[in-house]
């Protein structure tokens, strides 16, 4: 993994989209770094279980593009969770 760098804010804005659906416990501090400097992180559920690996980086770029909608950018965080959890 790469040196750690500060979030961009589209990849914060990203990061709350996680914590508002699968929790607090998915912090900035948890959020690791690829060679490239993509940002990247094993989004935990409320029990601390690992449920999925998600680019923050890439999420944010293509709903910047508007290559994703919000509410497809919201079903790629959302992940496995029934649509009305």
């Amino acid at each position: 993994m790469a040196v750690p760098r500060v979030l961009r804010q589209i990849e914060r804005d990203v990061l709350a989209m996680v914590q508002s659906i699968w929790g607090p416990q998915n912090s900035e501090d948890d959020v690791n770094f690829t060679d490239e400097g993509e940002a990247i992180l094993w989004v935990r559920d409320r029990n601390g279980d690992a449920v999925m690996f998600m680019s923050l980086t890439n999420l944010a770029e293509w709903h910047q593009d508007g290559s994703l909608s919000a509410a497809e950018l919201a079903e790629q965080v959302r992940g496995p969770l029934p649509p009305d959890a």
